[in-house]
């Protein structure tokens, strides 16, 4: 019988790192995080995390790694519709309008894919304006 854990059994596998990112647990990600030499980029943990509302495992990425906060991290936020995930990087920095490209800014795209109303409010208590932003390359006025 092995007396290794399986997080420890996992490292220095970039593969198992990405399924930590996914799943959770955060002691699991961390410990594969600080044993694998070469894991995958963190921009990519972090996408794989936002895919799959993994708040802490976001958390500890943007505070270790100092990843960046994208228009691709961010548009992949949006999407999931979660709260939690627009908190934390707004929190780490992004930008309450960030540009998503041909999706407009936050809120634009929230509407776009019919989040709830409480999402929207959130996006508004924190400083979401309905003015900035165009969506497919036109201005909408949908909310101004």
């Amino acid at each position: 019988m092995s007396t290794t854990s399986p997080s420890a059994s996992q490292a220095q596998h970039p593969e198992a790192l990405l399924q930590l990112a996914a799943t959770g647990p955060l002691a699991a990600f961390q410990t594969c995080f600080s044993q694998t030499p070469s894991p995958p980029s963190a921009p990519s943990l972090a996408l794989t995390a936002i895919q799959n509302a993994q708040v802490p495992v976001l958390q500890f990425l943007l505070s270790t790694t100092h990843v960046a906060i994208t228009r691709t991290l961010a548009t992949a936020a949006v999407k999931t519709g979660s709260i939690p995930l627009l908190d934390t990087l707004l929190n780490a920095g992004m930008d309450i309008n960030i540009d998503l490209g041909y999706m407009g800014t936050p809120l634009l795209y929230a509407t776009q894919l019919c989040h709830p109303e409480t999402y929207l409010a959130s996006l508004f208590s924190r400083g979401a304006d309905p003015a900035r932003g165009s969506m497919g390359g036109g201005v909408w006025s949908g909310l101004a």
